[in-house]
């Protein structure tokens, strides 16, 4: 990080990062967009699969959501285990990262949309309201008014989080920061 901060200007990263911290490796290389050209990595294959998940499939939470709000993911390269010594009981896959220029984030957004989808991912059975209500909002906002907000917002109340895009997400986030 300090030398992401430190550089006299944009930085490209190359890493191969450690499987037990790359999701939240992750996270924090999108607070050091605005100082990344781009950043290639190499990640368990199922770490890649959560970051380019679409839409309703079952890959698809906070990960994907912050990323495609802030990036574009691209796969460079499969790897097998037979690729390293010792072999991993792992696939690993290798993407590139390139922060989008023109976000669709104001500066700190992400952290208020980073908390609304962690709640509503919290409890992937549960509808939207629930998970939301379980997951902090409860104290600021009841179920009915939540409803309401939704019906608002176009999004359905009966609604789980995997079913949402990332921009209905930004909207909802937006909607419960006012």
């Amino acid at each position: 990080e300090a030398l992401v901060s430190e550089a006299p200007g944009p930085v490209r990263l190359v890493a191969n990062l450690p499987f037990s911290v790359s999701a939240p490796l992750m996270r924090r290389l999108l607070d050091l967009r605005e100082r990344l050209d781009d950043w290639s990595v190499m990640l368990q294959s199922e770490v890649a699969r959560r970051l380019l998940a679409e839409t309703g499939t079952s890959d698809y939470g906070s990960l994907a959501v912050l990323h495609r709000l802030t990036v574009s993911v691209s796969t460079a390269m499969q790897l097998s285990p037979n690729c390293f010594f010792p072999v991993p009981n792992v696939d690993s896959t290798f993407i590139r990262l390139t922060p989008f220029r023109d976000s669709m984030l104001k500066a700190g957004e992400l952290e208020q949309v980073e908390r609304v989808v962690r709640a509503g991912f919290s409890q992937r059975r549960k509808t939207l309201v629930n998970s939301l209500r379980s997951g902090g909002f409860g104290e600021s906002i009841d179920a009915d008014q939540l409803r309401n907000l939704l019906v608002e917002l176009a999004i359905d109340p009966r609604v789980r989080a995997e079913r949402l895009e990332p921009e209905q997400h930004l909207e909802l986030a937006r909607a419960l920061s006012r």
